[in-house]
């Protein structure tokens, strides 16, 4: 398990755990809400989707996506 916190364009902080043992999947807090995403195929990077809302991240950078929009984020030092 590893944690990081992101800090996005539109101003939101992620608070994202990675478990890489099965199933492999990330937890998001963002807020009051909290997201479970499995992991998805990615050419590049770390991809994790549920169809509706995804992270994306490689090295310190990520894209989240949700149903009507998407930011940047990158992780908080």
């Amino acid at each position: 398990m590893i944690r990081s916190t992101f800090l996005c364009e539109d101003g939101r902080d992620l608070v994202v755990t990675f478990y890489t043992a099965d199933p492999v999947r990330v937890v998001i807090v963002a807020g009051r809400r909290t997201i479970e995403l499995p992991q998805a195929l990615s050419a590049s990077g770390a991809r994790y989707s549920d169809g509706v809302t995804t992270f994306w991240n490689k090295g310190d950078q990520a894209l989240f996506e949700w149903a009507n929009g998407a930011t940047h984020c990158r992780v908080r030092h």
